[in-house]
């Protein structure tokens, strides 16, 4: 698992980071811009890295639009929670448990 976390973790091209306003500041001076990546770009990342060793499940949450995601990448599994309405849920959840395993976490250092 160990060589397959160093090719996972491996940036992205610039070209295929997208950008969103996160947050405004109430002075109106300026706010902060996020990159993030298309979950599609996630899931191809582990199926060139890993081919089919990789099973992603879902589980709603009581109390809201919260769904968790469990994502087993050659035998481990991490979990996380993903907020948001239709697709966009299952997309934030399986991302933000994918960056477990180091699929876009270069995008935090942006």
């Amino acid at each position: 698992m160990s060589d397959h976390l160093m090719q996972l973790r491996r940036p992205f091209n610039p070209d295929a980071v997208q950008w969103k306003i996160q947050q405004t500041f109430k002075t109106g001076n300026g706010g902060i811009v996020i990159g993030y990546i298309d979950s599609r770009l996630a899931s191809e990342r582990l199926n060139h890295v890993v081919g089919s060793d990789w099973e992603d499940t879902y589980q709603r949450v009581e109390g809201g639009h919260l769904l968790l995601c469990k994502l087993t990448v050659a035998g481990q599994t991490h979990t996380d929670i993903g907020e948001g309405e239709g697709k966009a849920l299952f997309s934030d959840a399986f991302k933000r448990a994918a960056v477990k395993f180091g699929v876009g976490v270069s995008l935090y250092s942006i």
